[in-house]
């Protein structure tokens, strides 16, 4: 599934009148905090190297 979309469930009951419950979520995406840091860590090395190379 992908972020936006509707995932239903439906639960039938096991009585005589059939009932049923319902239950409705939407995915919303999440930005993981680690790969943010990852992300962040690999560009300061890229940077760093770059000027360590320069001088």
């Amino acid at each position: 599934m992908s972020a936006g979309q509707t995932l239903d469930f439906i639960v039938w009951g096991n009585n005589t009148a059939n009932k049923t419950t319902e239950v409705s979520a939407t995915l919303t995406p999440v930005p993981e905090p680690s790969a943010l840091l990852l992300l962040g860590s690999g560009l300061a090395g890229l940077v760093w190297f770059r000027k360590k190379k320069a001088s």
